[in-house]
This record gives structure tokens, sequence and C-alpha cells, in this order.
């Protein structure tokens, strides 16, 4: 018995040392810590001129970043250590682990978070997922550099930081998605006469926001709400409730990330054309695609113009839509 007892208290130490056990960095892994360390500084200094709550300790997810056959992990939580087997690498300022690539997919740049199970470590806890600026280099030829990779990666962590919000997390539980956001996407090229209501309804955003007199700025507000109701009311006798309900979930969970990665691109100097300005066409027209992208992009625009809490939306632990904030607020 006492043999037992000694055998189990050296495996335990053994398995203790190893968790504890740390690695110093590969050149490679020290270009990547550099890399995450400027998504870092561009993280914060968003959060100091837009949304406070981007850089919170508490509502910053983890990221996953993938490399060729292995995975580098960023402040990961407990549930992840303790089901994926990890080394640690000396770095100062995050958290920072190797493993083996958690999947074998050929690019990555998402974030996930089960909505429905808290079995794995994504049970609750968002996770960024990203592809390293080498491999998204492999599977993109117009990639070149950071500027151009940074902003995708916070467009990512704008999610994380949405779906950590404990009451923002309840209100999507509570939402049906009976469709792909991509299939949602392209029901304007698929029915012209929502493309059209769109664009009026859009073109009503766009007036607001560069509108210079408060009264003809609300006028503006005004005519968008009322565009918006009546189009939401012919898709909602078209398509269905749930549909509208989809819509407007998508639309607030890409809001905030479009209009955080167009700030990143802006602030890193982005070279490419559709990063020239925020109010590029590809961003605040083109509704004919990814619709919701941009009405979402251009409501946050509004909002920080009007001096709405960009954070407002993710204190709700019911559905809601954005222009409900507007309406509240405006």
């Amino acid at each position: 018995m006492k043999f037992r007892i000694v055998v189990l208290f050296i495996i335990i130490n053994i398995l203790c040392s190893s968790c504890n056990k740390s690695v110093k960095p590969t050149e490679n892994e020290q270009a990547l810590i550099e890399s995450i360390q400027e998504i870092l500084s561009v993280k914060k200094q968003l959060a100091e001129t837009y949304w406070p709550e981007f850089d919170k300790e508490g509502l910053s997810a983890p990221i996953v970043f993938f490399e060729d056959s292995v995975c580098y992990v960023v402040n990961p939580r407990e549930k992840f250590l303790k089901e994926i087997n990890c080394v640690k690498i000396q770095t100062q300022g995050i958290d920072f682990y190797r493993t083996t690539r958690l999947d074998e997919s050929s690019f990555r740049m998402d974030t996930h978070v089960d909505l429905y199970s808290d079995t794995t470590y994504t049970g609750r806890d968002p996770y960024v997922m990203c592809s390293t600026l080498n491999e998204s280099k492999k599977m993109f030829d117009d990639i070149e550099d950071e500027t151009q990779w940074i902003p995708m990666v916070i467009h990512e962590l704008v999610h994380g930081c949405q779906d950590s919000h404990p009451n923002h997390y309840t209100a999507r539980k509570a939402c049906d998605y009976p469709l792909f956001e991509l299939d949602l996407a392209a029901y304007p090229s698929q029915n012209p006469w929502l493309s059209d209501m769109l664009s009026t309804e859009n073109d009503c955003l766009l007036s607001a926001i560069s509108c210079k007199d408060a009264d003809a700025t609300e006028a503006f507000i005004k005519n968008f709400l009322e565009c918006r109701q009546s189009r939401k009311e012919k898709m909602r006798n078209i398509f269905g409730e749930s549909i509208v309900k989809e819509e407007e979930a998508f639309e607030m969970a890409e809001s905030m990330a479009r209009f955080m990665e167009v700030k990143s691109a802006l602030l890193l100097e982005c070279p490419e054309e559709k990063y020239d300005n925020e109010d590029n066409p590809f961003f605040s027209k083109n509704v004919q695609q990814a619709y919701f992208f941009v009405t979402g992009y251009n409501l946050v625009r509004l909002f920080v113009k009007l001096g709405i809490d960009l954070d407002l939306p993710y204190q709700n632990k019911e559905h809601s839509a954005l222009e409900d904030y507007l309406m509240a607020n405006s």
C-alpha cells in the first residue's frame, strides 16, 4: 500500500512538472509573438477610441493560430488546457502555448462558441480561430503583409468579445438560424425588390451620417426607420419572421466586426484600395452582397456620430435589432 502511494505521488509530480514546464520560442515563434503583440496593440487603440469593452480582460476571447502542423494558443481558458495537451512558451504579457494542429482545415478565420453545450472547451467560451500570416498568404495571393492580415484578425476578435458578453450569449441562444449567413447575404441579388428597398434604406443612413445639421440628421434617421420598418414587414410576409430575426442577429454581429476591421486597416495604413477611406463603396454602399455587413457598418458609424454607447447591444439578454438602440437614443 505504501509503495502504491509513493508511485502515485511520483506520477502526480511528473504530471505537474510537465504542466508547468515552459520552453523558449523558436525564431518563427518569436516572429508570431511579435505579430500578436501588434494585434493586441491595435486592439487596445481601437478600444480606447471607440469601444472600451473590446480590451477588457474578461471579454477578450482566446486566440488559436494555425501554422503548418501546429497551433498556437493565446490566453486559453482552463478548460482548454485540461482538454488539450499543450506546451507553454516563454513570453511576456500573454499566456502562449503550442499544441498539435486542432483540425486539418486549409484556412481558418472564424470565431467558434458552442451555444447549446458546455462539454468542450468552446462551450460558453468563444475561441477566435485564425490562420497565421504565412498560412493566409498560401491561400490568398493578394495578402502580402500584416496590414492586410491584422484587420481580418481584428474582425474575429470583435466576434469573440461580443460572444464573451454573458447577456449577448443568452440572446444568441434564443435566436433560430434557419439559413447559413452567406445564403441570407445572397437574398438581395435573388430578389430585386429587396435590393431596391435596401438601397433606399442605406441611402438614408449615409445621409444621416454625412449631414452636418442636427434637424436634418433627425429627418434622415426618421426616413431610415420608416424604410426599414416597411422592408422588414414585407420580408416577414414573404420569408417569415425567423428570417428577419436571423438578419437582425447577423447585422448585430457583423456591424461592429466590420467597423473595427475598417478602422484597424486605416490605422495600419493598409494599401488595399477598399481600405482607402471609411466611405469606400465596398463597405458603405454595396448592399447587393452581404447587405447586413453594410447596413450594420453604417449603423455603427451613425452610433459613433450620435454618441450612442457601442456596448449597449451586447448588454441585452433579449433578442433585439440595432435600430431599437437608435430609436431609444436618437
